[in-house]
């Protein structure tokens, strides 16, 4: 396995941690996580509108990127 392949596989396991954390938080508590990320230009607080307005919608997304952050760990193999 080459050093390029080798990085590609730490930003995919980065990126599948930030995933998981995110979406523990999200389902520990959905409220309180998506006020920190609702301010921001009108598009974005537009797009957070739903969330925020919808705590088991905000839960269900979080579960989605849990599984999905579980996903793409699982698929970043070391070297044999």
């Amino acid at each position: 396995m080459n050093d390029d392949m080798i990085i590609k596989k730490r930003i995919k396991e980065s990126i599948a941690l930030m995933m998981i954390g995110d979406g523990a938080l999200v389902l520990f508590d959905p409220c309180r996580h998506v006020l920190l990320w609702a301010d921001g230009p009108k598009p974005w607080r537009k797009a957070m509108s739903p969330f925020v307005k919808r705590p088991g919608l905000t839960r269900m997304a979080g579960a989605l990127e849990l599984g999905l952050g579980l996903w793409l760990a699982s698929r970043q193999k070391p070297r044999s």
